[in-house]
């Protein structure tokens, strides 16, 4: 299961105290977003409003959307990321999934036993690689 990176969040709004937050992140983790958004409204008291259209990555952040509600801030999680903030308020928030590298890398070994194949990997899983 994809895990976001509440705890940054949590830090982010505690940081720049926001009056409403917006999240974003891609279609298939949409279900772990909206459950952050629900931590964060109870946690802080401010609406987190979820930006459902289709993102990605961080050339699509949906800054636009995020303008329309008037979020102070957009959360935009679970892209690879290598800075954490563009613009003024927008923040690359980690997503990783919880089933690690090698469970996964074996269980591809025991199907494709026999062929050919390379190995790569998804930012979800970059933190488990060296």
């Amino acid at each position: 299961m994809i895990v976001i990176d509440d705890d940054r969040i949590f830090e982010i709004i505690s940081e720049k105290k926001p009056v409403s937050v917006a999240l974003n992140g891609p279609d298939g983790i949409l279900p772990q977003v909206q459950e952050t958004a629900s931590k964060i409204m109870k946690r802080f008291g401010i609406p987190a409003y979820i930006l459902a259209d289709t993102t990605w990555g961080t050339c699509d952040f949906n800054s636009k959307g995020a303008e329309t509600l008037s979020a102070d801030i957009l959360f935009n999680i679970g892209h690879s990321i290598n800075v954490e903030t563009f613009e003024n308020n927008v923040y690359l928030i980690d997503a990783f999934d919880d089933i690690t590298f090698e469970k996964v890398a074996k269980k591809a070994s025991e199907i494709l036993e026999g062929k050919t194949i390379s190995l790569i990997t998804d930012s979800q899983h970059l933190n488990q690689v060296d």
